[in-house]
């Protein structure tokens, strides 16, 4: 699977594959042929994919991101390999989305959503100069975007004019009604992440990022005060257990990027412990008893597995593996059916199968969909088609039809990746959304930007 790419000089392009035998760095020209391998991640330095890859001038080096496993964009750190031998040069900067400016400097991404520079020598491969913020207000990609993570929403053209959106990675946690009317569940302003509405309604699970990159699992009582579940800075995909005494969540602490989900209950009457290992959240069964996560395996892509917690910790066995991508796993109230996304068509669409035969396969989205939820009922099944919530009405009492699809709302709220980035309250009329700072504010276009840029290099940053 392709996930970003560089089309340089000479019509060469780069790009990045994960996950799986083929995960790393490839070369080929534009125009076709044999695809070459660049990289392959060192599992020895806890390296998980890399990403972002862009064209040094000459094209015989290309500069990019190194992802740890287990770890999303906040983590990453900038390397150089050389076209010709695969040589890495390490840079010692943390960083995401590295390009490279006629101006000789590197822009890098930071997950907190601000743009910096330093001037490089891409000859040499050497940094030459302390590195200076330039921009502080870019929406950059979540770092919990596992292919795109890290991504900031930036571009330039030749003659220094450049255009991004703004945006950051904080945002305030709100309840959405049906006509897009928000109210605030929460007063402060931070990096919230796939909050999730207990089984009674009463109760905000979600993960909260610190500044550095650290993420915890939180709980959030409608109307009172929230208190921190988990303490490891390695924790997030928190869902609750459809009986509402447990939550379970992904650890994400193993160096070799091996990931676990662990389960402990609401009221800690008892220390966390391992549901399962090898695969990234969960989405329950009614029962309680089991559900489906995602993994990667070594020969396809990103798989849904069916776990069974009869004993612990949990076993997994193949429901869907393909070629393809699934992700974003849920299972409808009656736990009949599960719905996903899948790339089978060639993007991203959200689909549900039969959970008693999962080649019972229904397509809801046409036009590209992700991120979906049911509605409590079961009769609707709510989606991301870029920038609209869509509801597809579903009629499941003697097999599966998709009646309708109408749009909800247009959509300005943060957005997930491999899983679902909001949830929706038991009234089935409102959903609990994270609204980003900056959210629905137009891009800017700024001419000239190269020779601003080196006045703030020259001047340190300082404006």
């Amino acid at each position: 699977e392709v996930v970003n790419y560089h089309w340089g000089e000479a019509d060469i392009v780069v790009y990045s594959r994960i996950p799986g035998p083929n995960a790393g760095l490839w070369r080929v020209s534009a125009s076709g042929g044999v695809a070459e391998r660049l990289t392959t991640p060192d599992t020895a330095r806890s390296e998980g994919r890399h990403v972002w890859p862009f064209l040094l001038p000459g094209a015989k080096a290309a500069v990019f991101a190194i992802r740890p496993a287990g770890w999303g964009s906040e983590n990453d750190s900038l390397a150089v390999v050389e076209l010709a031998g695969g040589a890495i040069t390490h840079l010692g900067l943390r960083g995401s989305n590295p390009r490279f400016l006629p101006t000789g400097h590197l822009l890098f991404s930071r997950s907190d959503g601000s743009v910096r520079g330093i001037r490089f020598d891409p000859a040499r491969f050497r940094l030459t100069e302390p590195q200076v913020p330039l921009l502080d207000n870019l929406a950059v990609l979540p770092a919990s975007n596992v292919g795109q993570g890290g991504a900031m929403t930036f571009a330039f053209g030749a003659n220094g004019t450049v255009v991004y959106q703004p945006g950051s990675p904080l945002g305030q946690l709100v309840r959405v009604d049906r006509r897009g009317g928000v109210s605030l569940v929460r007063p402060d302003t931070l990096q919230y992440v796939s909050p999730r509405v207990s089984p009674d309604g009463s109760r905000i699970a979600m993960t909260i990022v610190a500044p550095n990159g650290m993420s915890d699992v939180w709980i959030h009582p409608i109307g009172g005060t929230a208190s921190r579940f988990t303490n490891n800075g390695a924790s997030d995909q928190v869902t609750w257990t459809p009986d509402g005494r447990r939550l379970a969540w992904r650890d994400r602490q193993n160096g070799a990027g091996l990931t676990s989900t662990l389960w402990a209950p609401v009221d800690a009457s008892s220390p966390p412990a391992t549901a399962f290992t090898g695969g990234a959240g969960i989405a329950w069964l009614p029962s309680s008893t089991g559900g489906f996560t995602i993994t990667s395996a070594a020969t396809t892509s990103a798989n849904i597995e069916r776990v069974s917690l009869d004993a612990l910790p949990g076993t997994l066995t193949p429901f869907i593996h393909s070629p393809y991508t699934e992700t974003a796993a849920k299972v409808s109230p009656d736990g009949r059916w599960l719905a996903f996304t899948s790339n089978q068509s060639g993007r991203a669409e959200v689909y549900v199968c039969s959970i008693a035969d999962p080649t019972n396969l229904h397509q809801i989205s046409t036009h590209g969909g992700d991120e979906a939820v049911w509605a409590p009922s079961g009769r609707e099944l709510f989606y991301r088609d870029g920038h609209k919530l869509i509801a597809a009405e579903v009629e499941t009492r003697t097999g599966f039809v998709l009646v309708r699809r109408d749009t909800v709302m247009t959509d300005i709220f943060q957005v997930g990746a491999n899983y679902a980035a909001y949830d929706m309250m038991r009234d089935g009329q409102s959903f609990i959304m994270v609204r980003p700072i900056g959210a629905g504010a137009p891009p800017v276009i700024v001419l000239n930007w190269f020779e601003e840029l080196r006045a703030r290099m020259a001047q340190g940053g300082n404006r």
